[in-house]
This record gives structure tokens, sequence and C-alpha cells, in this order.
């Protein structure tokens, strides 16, 4: 469909609609070399469809980058919409003749609206459950806190708690860069190179792991503990571009550390305020509003 979509743009200048997309799905099926789109749900094929058209929308609204080709190495995932079954630890799915065991990592409450169907780099197989519900939320606590974020300790909170750095990327670099080195000496297209793009996978996944999920609880703490949250509006875009400490501020996630502040405080209704990134507000005193300017 992105083929498709890009011959039209580049001969007619105009875009395909969802409807058209959609429209040509069961001619690509009775194809020779697309014969392969029969053994999915036409559900599934439509969600990709959707997918493709909103992706086309955040970029014409200049959000998002322009869709592209995927390579097949990296992460694949597709959606179920319906006509799927889970019951217990046993997922059915359109079109696959058995049932696949799941392990469960949380209770489901609501109603299943879709799965979400993926397989990583390292061969790992998830199933996401989009659910339509209400959840319980965090208790007030009356508190609020100020916090900096920084490289040394990932955050401060204005009560003096620190979360100090993990740095999963630093304590792993020598081995990935060994293993980045085998695989360069590796032939292009051989199976040594496919086991050895694997174990360079695998470092890659159990760095992200560590650093998500350090992110994530620390969060969850800080969200549960207050009512009032306030962060400095960091450019972390600009900070990256400092080739001295771009690799540091990669590895903390300054970025994924407010994201997850923001949408956490308002899905348990918390204030969440961004202070300007030009207040001095680590050289203002807390009591006095003296500025300590040479600091």
């Amino acid at each position: 469909m992105l083929e498709k979509h890009e011959e039209v743009y580049e001969n007619e200048h105009r875009c395909m609609s969802k409807k058209e997309m959609n429209s040509l799905l069961p001619g690509l099926k009775k194809e020779e070399k697309t014969q392969w789109l029969g053994d999915v749900n036409a559900q599934t094929l439509q969600m990709s469809v959707k997918d493709l058209d909103t992706a086309y929308d955040r970029y014409f609204k200049k959000i998002s980058a322009k869709p592209t080709f995927k390579s097949k190495y990296r992460r694949q995932c597709f959606k179920v919409p319906q006509y799927f079954k889970l019951l217990g630890d046993q997922l059915w799915i359109p079109k696959l003749k058995s049932a696949i065991k799941v392990n469960m990592s949380r209770e489901i409450i609501g109603k299943i609206l879709y799965l979400h169907i993926s397989k990583s780099t390292t061969g790992k197989y998830y199933v996401s459950l989009t659910v339509a519900g209400v959840y319980p939320i965090f208790e007030k606590t009356g508190k609020q806190t100020g916090i900096y974020l920084g490289v040394k300790e990932v955050a401060i909170l204005s009560d003096g708690t620190k979360y100090e750095n993990i740095s999963a990327l630093k304590k792993l670099r020598k081995k990935l860069a060994y293993e980045q080195r085998q695989l360069s000496k590796k032939q292009k297209g051989s199976n040594s190179r496919q086991r050895q793009r694997k174990k360079v996978a695998l470092i890659h996944e159990r760095i992200t792991n560590r650093r998500n999920d350090y992110t994530a609880k620390m969060t969850t703490t800080i969200v549960s503990n207050h009512d009032f949250i306030a962060v400095e509006d960091l450019a972390v875009k600009n900070l990256m571009k400092n080739h001295h400490l771009a690799n540091a501020f990669a590895d903390v996630s300054l970025g994924r550390i407010r994201t997850q502040l923001q949408y956490k405080s308002a899905w348990n209704d918390r204030t969440f305020v961004m202070v300007g990134r030009f207040y001095a507000s680590s050289k203002t005193c807390s009591s006095c509003n003296v500025v300590k300017a040479d600091l």
C-alpha cells in the first residue's frame, strides 16, 4: 500500500484515501505475487491500511516523519480487531487453526477492543491488549514536589530524594562494541551473520529493558506520592547536539521520564506543570527568592 500510495502521489499528485486503499485488497489477494495476503483475516489488513493512512495524515500535519519501508529484521507487528478469543492462557486468532498459549502479565479489567501482536528483533512474541474500562487511580496525598532532571542523578526531588542514574548503556558498552565488531566481520547473507545479529539485538534489548523498567517504576512512585508535580521544560533535542554529552543524555532518557510523568499525572488526576527552561529555579532561594547569579 505504501508503494501504491507513492506511485499515485508521483503520477497524479494526490493522496490515496483509506477507502481507495481498502478497495484494492480483494484484487491483491488474487494476484500471484501477493496471494499470501489471503492467509490473513481481512480486518487485520484493513487495520494496517488505517495505520498507514494515519501515518500520512501525521506527516502532512508535520507531526511525524514520512512513512518509509521497514526492514524485515526490525520489530514486526499487526492488529486483530475482532473474531479473536482469549480464554485463560489460550488465545485464538482468525485463520490460525490452533490456540496460542500466552503468559498473562496482569489481570484484564474491561472490554478488549483489539489485539496488537508483535515480534521483537530477538524473536520474542508479545500480545498487547487495548481495553476499554475504568481503572482505579492513586489516592490524594496533599504533597507537592519540584523535580530537577540531570545526568549524575536522573531526578532530584525538592524534598531531597535522589534517583541515581543506572547507566544501562554504559555498563554494557564494551560488550556491545565487541559483538558489533564481530558482526561487521561476518559475510552478508550468511547464517553466522544472522546468529551474530541476534546477539547484538539481545544486548540492545537488555539495555532497553533495564532503562524502561527503572524509568517506569521511578515515575510511578513519584506520581503516586505527590498531587502536584513541577518539571523543568528541557530542550532535549538541543542537549543531544552536544557530542560530548549526547551518549550520557541518551542513556538517561530525560524525554521519556518527562513524558511518563505527564501522562501518568493525567491518568491519576494529578497537577503537572512545566517550568520554563529560562526560569532560574536552581539559582533562586526557596525562602527569600534571592537569585544567586554566579551559581
